[in-house]
């Protein structure tokens, strides 16, 4: 005789010899041979072999279901709970159904083989297990050499600020009148290097816009309506004063390549767009009928087109 049960651990459905239950009486523990092969297995149970003392038994609890008289009616009986809900899983079927099983060829008991099917994952687990502490190791190494890089950098840019420190200049900047102009131009060339660094540090995107905010720094924008780079149409000329040098000296520092032309020229146009300095309206108004003409379309004193500050222009030959 055989009994339909149900494997607890795996709650796979299963025929096994009814001499395999442990205790009759309650019929919730039945022995299991391990380590045999599937076919081997298959007739022992078929052939309803009682334990023997050939193989090696455990333990394992199950559900009994029924008692049957053959083997075939215990797997028809199979068929019925697996499509019925006499199952409390999607019915699984055991290493013995007939429809193809992942089992291996080597039958293991259903608890010891779910165990073993969980080896491979736990050992793919561990593995990257270690690789994720390896690499933690590795960003842990990187970013210690990150804050020792950034506290070296730290200290290199403490020294630059310190060699390049503002100096000391006894007349407030910019200059706003004639008679603070003249003062300054006697502090050089006694003030030049001085003057020069305090100017060259205004920063800009651009060599046109940084020798704007150098003459900026330098002069107000009153002082600057007066002069123009040679002195035409009546105005000042800048170049033959000793600032004139000071915005050379300055401007080469920050550009190492510009020459002497390229920044006379960005002088110029600086000068030419001091009335436009603080901010207002970037077209002068015309009288009714006339077209209106932007500033920065008008000739400089020397010829200079004077444009928007920011705008690169290809340097001109100046007169």
């Amino acid at each position: 005789m055989w009994d339909v049960i149900i494997w607890t651990t795996e709650n796979t459905t299963d025929v096994v010899p009814s001499s395999w239950v442990v205790d009759s009486a309650v019929r919730n523990k039945y022995m299991y041979p391990k380590q045999i092969k599937s076919s081997k297995l298959k007739k022992i149970i078929k052939n309803c072999e009682e334990p023997s003392t050939k193989y090696v038994y455990t333990e394992l609890d199950a559900v009994f279901k029924k008692t049957v008289n053959s083997y075939a009616e215990g797997e028809k009986m199979l068929h019925t709970l697996e499509n019925t809900s006499s199952l409390d899983t999607d019915g699984t079927r055991s290493c013995i159904d007939k429809s193809p099983s992942p089992c291996s060829s080597v039958h293991a008991p259903p608890g010891d083989g779910f165990r073993e099917s969980l080896l491979p994952i736990l050992d793919k687990i561990n593995g990257n297990y270690k690789l994720i502490l390896e690499e933690i190791a590795k960003i842990s190494i990187e970013l210690k050499d990150l804050r020792n890089g950034q506290n070296h950098l730290r200290m290199k840019l403490s020294n630059v600020y310190e060699k390049q420190s503002i100096p000391e200049w006894p007349l407030p900047l910019p200059i706003k009148t004639d008679a603070d102009f003249i003062d300054a131009e006697n502090l050089l060339p006694e003030k030049h290097d001085a003057l020069v660094k305090i100017i060259s540090l205004v920063g800009g995107n651009s060599l046109r816009q940084t020798i704007s905010f150098m003459i900026k720094r330098l002069i107000s924008k009153d002082i600057a309506l007066q002069y123009s780079t040679k002195g035409r149409k009546g105005k000042k000329n800048f170049s033959q004063t000793r600032f004139y040098n000071i915005i050379i000296s300055a401007a080469r520092g920050v550009y190492e390549n510009a020459t002497d032309l390229a920044i006379s020229q960005m002088i110029g146009f600086a000068l030419a767009s001091a009335s436009d300095w603080e901010g207002g309206n970037r077209r002068k108004l015309k009288p009714v009928g006339e077209e209106s003409k932007p500033v920065g379309e008008e000739s400089s004193a020397d010829g200079v087109v004077a444009e928007n500050e920011d705008q690169q222009v290809e340097p001109i030959e100046l007169n």
